[in-house]
């Protein structure tokens, strides 16, 4: 039975392998690719408030600029900022707010697109992807909700699907789950994110 399965997963790898190289030799919509990005992520979030934990939905804005490496995988670097309340530690567990301000944010991620994998046309304008993002945020103030601490450390998996719509320009949405080990509000959430936004592509002229 073992041996059966181990069989199967090698069958899959190997074919999976295939297509991944065969991507690799094909021209590719990705590679070389310029891909510049605005948009407005929505977050799940709660917080211990007096007796109650409220959840709440947190509006993060983003620009990111990402480069096509390989045909199937391009990767990029972001900076944001989002709106936010600073945190003082009540009794027991509960947080009582304490000030408002904006919070900086920033990271790099890398992008896996399916579609190249499938679909052997270098002007197809839809892309789909996987996406892996790591970086953190910076407070001004120590927060409670984070610790206290003024840096935090977050990672999202994500998928997304970008629509080019005119020549450069196009609309893309992800969705996915992150997490921060340093966050106390998030023990108590689904952790869920959904991002909304404009893209713009386009590859420098190759020298002959």
């Amino acid at each position: 039975m073992n041996k059966t399965k181990h069989l199967k997963q090698f069958l899959l790898l190997l074919i999976f392998s295939v297509y991944v190289f065969s991507a690799l030799g094909q021209q590719s919509p990705i590679k070389n690719r310029y891909n510049f990005k605005i948009s407005s992520s929505w977050y799940h979030t709660g917080m211990r408030i007096g007796s109650n934990t409220k959840k709440t939905r947190t509006e993060k804005f983003r620009a990111e600029v990402n480069y096509g490496f390989f045909n199937i995988i391009e990767a990029g670097a972001y900076i944001g900022f989002f709106p936010s309340t600073i945190y003082k530690q009540g009794n027991g567990s509960n947080l009582i707010p304490e000030r408002k301000t904006l919070i900086p944010n920033y990271g790099v991620q890398a992008n896996f697109h399916i579609l190249p994998l499938l679909i052997k046309n270098t002007n197809f304008p839809l892309d789909f992807y996987l996406s892996a993002k790591f970086g953190g945020e910076v407070f001004p103030y120590k927060s409670a909700h984070v610790k206290n601490k003024t840096h935090i450390f977050q990672m999202h998996g994500v998928a997304g699907i970008d629509f080019r719509f005119v020549k450069n320009f196009g609309l893309y949405t992800e969705c996915g789950y992150y997490y921060s080990p340093d966050s106390k509000a998030l023990k108590n959430l689904d952790n869920f994110m959904f991002t909304f936004g404009l893209s713009y592509k386009f590859k420098p002229k190759q020298k002959d």
